[in-house]
């Protein structure tokens, strides 16, 4: 066989090529028709999705009435002097108010890092099934795709909605409601640790006073006592000058007359009777004493933070679901649209390339058998 012969018989064409597919088009056809109707299969197999979504709002007024005081309390001067004071308008002494906006205003801010939507999620026995075998990276991709389905999304109105993509209308609703109930009783530990801690606060700031106020107390006891020891030991010193002298009685009327030189001039007896009289009345009561001890008693009868610690038990038997407004009996439900008209686009596609490979490499085949078949 010459080596033209060899190179033509080697050689296919894109003509040739061309040629093959369209004698093999009602192949090519069926295989595209396959592959379309697979695709379809599948998409026909997989879940609905749901779209899940309600109203959310701030709770109702009434249902904080109860807590009028511990927001006063809050918002009070005398809580106010801890120095613990915050620019968020919901927030004072870092210590959220607890009314409707207030609470609304956490729940938002609870939200935002999927911490609670997470460990909802992770107990959720559809998504264990589906993340039982995953680990590291991959779990965490997988935990972080199911949380997005969850979502609060502001609307034009400045209104919220609570939003779920899921593959079961009754277990979203679920799903829902249990984290809403968790992201709320989160809210509620952490008002609660918040109000101890400013309780204790109160008390550490109290005590650091009172301590301040007594240390005062005794500063001007002692003060005075000092100048009390000094004036009895300067008319001791006079009446004994004035006895040496045999001054038993005043030697001068006019009392402006006497200086701490010549005060011995009063006689003995009359500067015995001053030491008798100052022993007898050695602490004398100032303004800046009565003062002191009426701000000591004030601190000691301040019942700040013991309501502060009172108002836990009333946070801690509350009823939460009130605290939020939401009803999953208005839930709007919508059935999320499969794409199978773009599945059923690319089976044919995929059809056609797969069944024009599939005739072509047939084909190179049996031209690579007729070679062999020349060469022998």
């Amino acid at each position: 066989m010459t080596t033209d012969n060899k190179k033509s018989v080697n050689e296919i064409s894109i003509y040739e090529i061309l040629l093959i597919l369209w004698q093999e088009k009602l192949k090519i056809f069926l295989i595209s028709l396959v592959c379309t109707l697979v695709f379809g299969y599948y998409m026909s197999t997989k879940p609905n999705v749901y779209q899940i979504s309600t109203d959310i709002r701030p709770g109702n007024s009434s249902s904080f009435v109860k807590y009028n005081l511990l927001n006063e309390i809050l918002t009070s001067n005398i809580v106010n002097t801890s120095g613990l004071v915050s620019e968020n308008k919901y927030l004072t002494n870092n210590v959220h108010l607890l009314d409707a906006q207030s609470i609304f205003f956490l729940l938002l801010n609870e939200y935002s890092d999927y911490e609670e939507v997470l460990f909802v999620l992770q107990q959720n026995p559809y998504v264990k099934s589906k993340i039982g075998m995953l680990e590291g990276d991959e779990l965490q991709m997988q935990l972080a795709k199911y949380a997005k389905s969850f979502s609060i999304q502001e609307q034009k109105d400045e209104n919220y909605k609570i939003i779920l993509n899921w593959h079961d209308r009754g277990g979203g609703l679920e799903i829902m409601n249990k984290i809403l109930i968790r992201l709320v009783e989160s809210i509620r530990k952490k008002i609660i640790i918040d109000i101890k801690q400013l309780a204790n606060s109160i008390d550490e700031k109290h005590a650091f006073q009172l301590n301040t106020l007594e240390i005062k107390l005794k500063n001007l006891e002692e003060t005075q006592d000092e100048a009390l020891n000094k004036r009895i030991k300067f008319l001791k010193e006079q009446a004994s000058i004035a006895k040496e002298l045999g001054i038993t009685e005043s030697q001068i009327e006019d009392l402006v007359s006497f200086n701490n030189n010549s005060y011995f001039l009063r006689g003995s007896n009359k500067i015995n009777k001053e030491i008798e009289l100052v022993k007898r009345n050695s602490f004398e009561v100032t303004e800046e004493y009565l003062l002191t001890k009426y701000k000591m008693k004030e601190i000691q009868k301040d019942i700040t933070s013991k309501e502060l610690l009172k108002s836990i038990e009333t946070i801690k038997n509350d009823n939460i679901k009130d605290w939020v407004g939401y009803n999953f009996s208005f839930a709007d439900t919508k059935i999320t649209e499969k794409p199978l008209k773009v599945y059923l686009i690319y089976g044919f596609i995929f059809g056609i390339i797969f069944g024009s490979a599939i005739i072509l490499i047939l084909r190179i085949n049996r031209h690579m058998d007729s070679i062999v078949k020349l060469d022998s």
